[in-house]
């Protein structure tokens, strides 16, 4: 990891010199096991990974299918306890671990890409509660955002009562084409932002009702070519 850190670390120099540059860049949290946490936290506070021009977004990677096959998990409810049971420790008491006391500190938000399955309309509205999902497919998209901000938002307004940092849902929606009506919905109802959204402007009641909420939407001028953003309403 310190390979990584050093070329961060050149970045962030460069965000410092500029002075008016500001970015959210990613780490990943699988929900592989427990300890995944506490070791991200020991190299970010070893290689000082914190920066006023920076925040970090936890990336979280829609891989049941894989961690189940490759039997680090039986249930879509393990990945859940996994991602947050730790961050439960660490606010009920941040001595546990005053590294990823730290960290969250740092930290702004969750985020999930729509592009790493492929979902049936069928199973997007499944019942099932996570300790239920122990099928070998992957849970459907709207179902990974809905559990995560129900987390997220017990875990944040018990942080919140403690005078802790708190993290947003920030996942990428309307970028697949056959999900993208479904997952905006989900997005406009869970999240605080969205990222990319490039098939918002096929839906125009959606982008309005964005637009009333005035829910944010992030996107990189340089690698999201698919954008006009000289149209952009926002």
């Amino acid at each position: 990891g310190r390979y990584f850190a050093d070329l961060i670390k050149a970045v962030f120099a460069r965000y410092s010199r500029d002075g008016y540059s500001f970015a959210e860049n990613r780490l990943m949290v699988w929900g592989k096991h427990r300890d995944e946490w506490y070791r991200l936290a020991g190299w970010f506070t070893t290689h000082g990974m914190a920066s006023l021009h920076n925040k970090w977004l936890i990336f979280i990677p829609r891989a049941y299918a894989k961690l189940r096959g490759e039997g680090y998990i039986t249930s879509f409810q393990q990945i859940l306890h996994n991602i947050f049971w730790p961050l439960w420790e660490v606010s009920i008491d941040p001595a546990k671990s005053p590294e990823l006391d730290y960290m969250l500190r740092h930290v702004s938000g969750f985020d999930l890409s729509e592009t790493d399955g492929e979902d049936g309309l069928e199973a997007a509205f499944t019942r099932d509660p996570p300790s239920r999902w122990m099928r070998s497919d992957n849970p459907p998209y709207n179902y990974w955002m809905y559990y995560i901000w129900a987390n997220l938002y017990i875990l944040n307004q018990f942080r919140t009562m403690r005078g802790q940092t708190t993290i947003s849902l920030r996942p990428h929606c309307g970028e697949e084409e056959n999900e993208a009506p479904l997952n905006l919905v989900s997005g406009f109802l869970l999240a605080k932002h969205i990222n990319q959204a490039s098939l918002l402007e096929d839906h125009p009641s959606l982008q309005y009702l964005y637009y009333l909420a005035q829910i944010g939407i992030a996107a990189s001028p340089l690698s999201n070519t698919v954008h006009n953003h000289n149209r952009s309403p926002y």
